[in-house]
């Protein structure tokens, strides 16, 4: 038979438990959003490389070398984007 001593120390436990368990969620999320965070900055190294291979693409495609030019300001681009590719593959135009 169960005592009422019995159900209070499992109460208890349960508590403890969930506590815990609170606790590792929390950690988790924690831990997420450092990583989130990390991945969410280009390293510049990325960054570079990129900037290496648009500068190449007009060599490879000369034939879109037209539509580079104005893609960044006819497509309704971002304006935080806008010319980007034009500083790029012309700089000092």
């Amino acid at each position: 038979m169960t005592t009422a001593d019995d159900v209070w120390q499992l109460l208890a436990e349960l508590t403890q438990a969930q506590k815990e368990t609170d606790f590792q969620l929390k950690e988790t999320d924690r831990q997420l959003k450092e990583t989130n965070l990390v991945k969410s900055h280009p390293r510049k190294e990325a960054i570079d490389q990129l900037k290496r291979q648009l500068q190449r693409f007009p060599q490879f495609f000369p034939e879109h070398r037209d539509k580079a030019r104005g893609s960044s300001r006819s497509a309704g681009a971002c304006s935080e984007f806008s010319g980007y590719f034009d500083l790029i593959f012309y700089p000092g135009e």
